[in-house]
């Protein structure tokens, strides 16, 4: 079921989620305007920093994710997700995500399924903002999400001739 809806445009929103601090910043600095420091921690979330929260948790949510879930777990994953296309507080935002979750809806049935699906959706939004996407592949996302490099540790990266001995 499609919505016949227009989408909401980010610039018809007057809450801060639904803008960006950087693009405020760049507007003042371009256009003349007295140029005003970068705003401080805090402040409200904008979009971008919204977005990178979210996504941040929906990929740690996915990393841990049960291999083998109850249905029950199942039931939760996909009220969750399918949530965030009705509360998200970036209003356009929440109906893009709405939107693609009528044609993909969330795979729920393990942690593989789950995470390849949530990469792929998060790939979506990312070619709409032309960013480069992520490899959707659970190494990748395993690096990324759950295990990380050593250098989240405290640890040196192993350099490449000690890797060639």
């Amino acid at each position: 079921m499609s919505s016949t809806k227009a989408k909401p445009n980010p610039a018809d929103c007057a809450e801060p989620v639904c803008h960006s601090k950087a693009d405020l910043f760049r507007s003042n600095v371009l256009f003349g305007a007295k140029p005003k420091a970068p705003p401080a921690d805090d402040c409200p979330l904008d979009r971008e920093e919204l977005g990178r929260a979210t996504w941040g948790m929906l990929h740690t949510m996915a990393a841990y994710y049960p291999d083998a879930p109850t249905d029950a777990m199942k039931q939760h994953a996909t009220h969750f997700i399918t949530a965030l296309g009705q509360l998200y507080p970036c209003k356009y935002c929440a109906t893009d995500f709405a939107a693609n979750l009528e044609t993909s809806p969330p795979k729920v049935d393990s942690r593989v399924d789950l995470s390849l699906w949530l990469c792929e959706q998060h790939n979506i939004v990312t070619k709409k903002l032309s960013k480069k996407p992520f490899p959707c592949t659970m190494e990748a996302l395993d690096k990324r999400w759950k295990v990380g490099a050593p250098s989240c540790y405290g640890k040196d990266e192993p350099s490449k001739a000690k890797l060639d001995h």
